[in-house]
């Protein structure tokens, strides 16, 4: 640490970002635009992207009227393909998108993650007119190449093979096949295809080798070098990896021609305060934490175990990098992404080693293709080859039990705990004696074993229920004591695919690989769309599908279709239906055995949960005559908390209905500025009137009960 004190530097740098994070530094002035409103602007086009339906064009230089500039870029959509080159100054119309930040556990934090792009905001349904035909040559001529070079690689490797090589080599993204996106995700492997420092180093070197074989002075190979990789740094796009790779490169090239030994520690250390000093806030985001943690890991773990007698010789030499790498980026990998992989270690092992041969052979095959496609077909033949067999292994591991186990999102205390277990395992001294004994190694792999262990291992079982805010429609999540999930609806009729990005992300950040019981109150869309959605993607399991049985209801016969198809067991519900477990019990209380009523909402499922000492009352959309049969039961008596019947509706939760159970908590699932007017006035003035503490999913996000002793906590995922 004395002889390097970039390293001290780059720390310094982290923790200052961190302080200026909680002094709340670091937010962005917000847009000044309404969502929704119609903005017009002028611009200076910085990037095209070509998505399915559109194109995506990056604005920069923007100018909202002759003198007010807005300072951070915007994204716009449209589909007009007039011809724009990088440069043109554009006048945009469009309809303003804000992103948005996330009110679920899980979710993805859209604008987090543009902010540190420099994006402000996006224009949908845009229309574009060019004011002033300016061309940046050298950045346009780039992205002609890049267009050029992803025709002559599809000629050249197919179609299959062309959307992974244009990821690895050209950094895009956008051809890339769903189906095989997953496949090499659940590998545990699917960083091979992303413009990685590994794709960069081993470019920028291999130059650097070639020059200096050729004899080449040191000023002239740092010279073609740099440039050549520079360029090759603006055909990709510059990524936090990219970066990190490029400036580490730089260093590198100024050891060489200095005549100075290259410390990769202190190239790491410059690299992150550089881009820190850039933008700080990339801090906080999984690119850079991933790419930095990497590195570090070859860089000041690897050495160190190199030195240990338990680890010598060229079997360790070739699985330790792997294996460091696993095992310092592991929290980082489940804190965004919830999941770990089991035989990601041993394909890693396979595939690296061989990630050169695909990205030189397909370099190759796509250089010389522009003259020849039948000599780059050829010179491509060893990657598309390799491509090949990965895609054999990694279609006999997707086949094998637990191959992707979610674990959910560990605790910041908990990742805490880990690195500093496992910098006492790599680092912390022993005595004299110790040094050169077994025991030595013995107490390093116990402090190891712990810090993954405690990541790894489920977690202690204890109940909890969460209101999810899915926008207009209803989302509960239950674990009971036991640790047994059950899940009530899931849909919503204001928010897309709101199965894939509210209910699944917030599932796999809970831990929650299958839901025993997922229970359907009633067929309308925004209550089973979500649901729907999960079981035709299968990306989690549901061991029984419980619904009302509704005779000639094609929805309801679809979906028990598509149920059985993927193994779900359909579990019919009426009234005295129960799920009990020790100190849980789910019962329905509504509707009985009778002909249901053919009005959805007055046929909704009713559901009671007695939780230790707590009890709450779930109503999905009852309302009108089914309201009424219910208070005329007899059977409801005060609960401790009301989730809100029809999101609100004025013509649900009535007086009467409200006397009988008098709730201490209500909360109303309901999407902001919904147009129904949910919830109205009427309601609020109703629960006001019984003093009930009222909680919102579109004020408070998803909203937590979890029980203390004879308390019960609520919490609020996003504060005032």
């Amino acid at each position: 640490m004395r002889k390097r004190p970039l390293l001290w530097v780059f720390l310094l740098t982290v923790f200052g970002v961190l302080i200026c994070r909680k002094l709340g530094w670091l937010k962005p002035a917000a847009p000044p635009f309404e969502e929704g409103e119609q903005v017009s602007l002028y611009g200076t086009v910085e990037n095209i992207v070509r998505k399915e339906n559109s194109r995506q064009l990056w604005i920069s230089n923007v100018c909202l009227s002759s003198d007010i500039s807005y300072q951070r870029q915007v994204l716009v959509y449209e589909n007009q393909n007039i011809p724009l080159k990088i440069g043109y100054v554009v006048k945009v119309q469009g309809s303003c998108h804000l992103f948005s930040c996330p009110s679920n556990p899980g979710q993805f934090d859209e604008k987090s993650y543009y902010d540190t792009l420099g994006v402000g905001f996006t224009l949908k349904k845009s229309s574009v007119s060019v004011v002033k035909k300016r061309e940046f040559f050298f950045r346009q001529g780039l992205f002609e190449l890049r267009q050029s070079l992803s025709e002559v690689l599809y000629s050249v490797v197919g179609k299959e093979n062309g959307g992974l090589l244009c990821a690895m080599l050209l950094g895009d993204k956008a051809a890339l096949d769903k189906e095989e996106k997953e496949l090499y995700r659940i590998g545990g492997i699917s960083h091979v295809f992303a413009i990685s420092g590994l794709h960069i180093s081993l470019l920028g070197m291999l130059l650097y080798r070639i020059l200096r074989k050729w004899k080449r002075s040191y000023g002239c190979c740092v010279l073609v070098g740099g440039s050549f990789m520079t360029a090759y740094g603006f055909l990709v796009g510059w990524g936090v990896s990219a970066q990190r790779a490029m400036i580490m490169f730089f260093v590198f090239l100024g050891a060489e021609l200095l005549g100075r030994s290259y410390d990769l520690l202190s190239g790491w250390s410059l690299a992150g305060i550089l881009i820190l000093i850039w933008e700080p806030r990339l801090l906080f985001q999984c690119g850079f934490q991933l790419s930095f943690l990497s590195v570090s890991a070859i860089g000041g773990v690897y050495p160190r175990l190199q030195k240990s007698f338990l680890f010598r010789g060229k079997y360790w030499d070739n699985i330790l990098p792997g294996w460091v790498i696993s095992l310092v980026t592991l929290p980082c990998t489940l804190y965004w992404f919830y999941e770990f992989m089991p035989y990601g270690l041993m394909l890693n092992l396979l595939v690296l080693p061989l990630v050169p041969v695909v990205f030189l052979s397909g370099a190759l095959g796509m250089t010389v293709g522009c003259f020849s496609l039948g000599v780059g077909m050829l010179l491509a033949g060893p990657g598309v080859g390799m491509l090949e067999v990965f895609r054999l292994v990694l279609e006999s591991v997707e086949k094998l039990p637990g191959n992707c186990l979610t674990l959910g999102q560990p605790s910041l205390i908990s990742i805490a705990l880990y690195f500093i277990l496992l910098f006492l395992g790599f680092f912390m001294p022993f005595p004299a004696w110790l040094k050169k004994s077994r025991l030595q190694g013995f107490f390093r792999c116990i402090l190891v074993g712990t810090a993954v262990g405690m990541l790894l291992l489920p977690k202690s079982p204890g109940g909890e229920i969460t209101f999810l805010d899915v926008g207009q429609g209803d989302g509960i999540f239950l674990k009971t004591p036991k640790g047994t999930s059950c899940f009530i609806d899931g849909g919503s009729s204001t928010v897309s695919d709101v199965g894939t990005y509210r209910i699944l992300p917030f599932l796999k950040a809970k831990g929650v690989g299958c839901v025993d019981f997922w229970f359907l109150t009633h067929m309308d869309e925004d209550h089973i769309n979500g649901v729907r959605e999960l079981l035709e993607d299968g990306e989690i399991s549901i061991g029984n599908l419980c619904m009302v049985k509704t005779s000639g209801d094609e929805k309801q016969e679809k979906l028990v279709s598509l149920a059985k198809g993927a193994g779900t067991k359909v579990l019919w519900m009426s009234r005295g239906s129960c799920m009990k477990e020790s100190d849980f019990s789910l019962k329905c209380l509504y509707p009985g055995k009778e002909e249901p009523s053919k009005e959805s909402n007055e046929n909704s499922m009713v559901l009671l949960a007695e939780w230790e000492n707590f009890r709450l009352l779930f109503t999905g959309d009852l309302e009108g005559s089914g309201e009424e049969a219910l208070v005329d039961e007899g059977i409801l008596s005060q609960v401790d908390v009301l989730k809100v019947a029809h999101h609100g509706s004025g013509g649900a939760t009535g007086e009467e209905f409200l006397d009988l159970v008098w709730p201490k908590v209500s909360v109303i699932s309901v999407g902001k500025d919904n147009r129904y007017g949910h919830p109205s006035t009427e309601l609020l003035k109703r629960l006001e009137k019984i003093h009930t503490k009222v909680y919102r999913t579109d004020r408070d996000g998803a909203i937590t009960l979890k029980t203390q002793g004879k308390n019960m906590k609520i919490q609020k995922f996003l504060w005032d």
